[in-house]
């Protein structure tokens, strides 16, 4: 009985060694975030006359807000911003965008375990205003 006495103290120490050695490896994060929608939808049409002040883009998963990087085609300027608690991030160009079309780049999303996200773009176009016939003046 000697000898289990002064060994008892061993199996839960390799097991409490096990735990921590392995507790790092087991539960790591290792899938980048991905885009779960956006607003405007991918090759939306909006209708003539339509003006986007706002592009947003939800996340599979919270990120770290600085990372993520939007533009748009034709040297769109604005500002990028982040909430966390929605988990979207949301473009505000300088200047609403009016009738074209228009490519979204969503690139650099990282997540807190330092995944980053595959670029992804879409595109939505605001079309144009028709032109209404004049009605035929009389006499002619």
């Amino acid at each position: 009985m000697r000898i289990a006495t002064k060994t008892t103290w061993l199996l839960p120490f390799l097991l409490l060694s096990l735990l921590i050695v392995m507790a790092p490896v087991c539960g790591k994060d290792t899938t980048a975030p991905t885009v779960i929608s956006t607003e405007p939808k991918d090759e939306a049409k909006l209708e003539a006359g339509a003006k986007v002040a706002e592009i947003t883009v939800a996340f599979s998963e919270d990120v770290v807000g600085d990372s993520v990087a939007i533009s748009v085609s034709g040297d769109v300027t604005g500002e990028t911003t982040y909430d966390s608690k929605a988990k979207k991030a949301a473009f505000k160009p300088s200047t609403p965008l009016t009738t074209g079309s228009y490519t979204v780049t969503v690139s650099g999303a990282k997540d807190k375990a330092g995944n980053v996200m595959k670029e992804m773009k879409f595109s939505f176009s605001i079309q144009e205003a028709k032109e209404e016939a004049k009605p035929a003046e009389k006499g002619e």
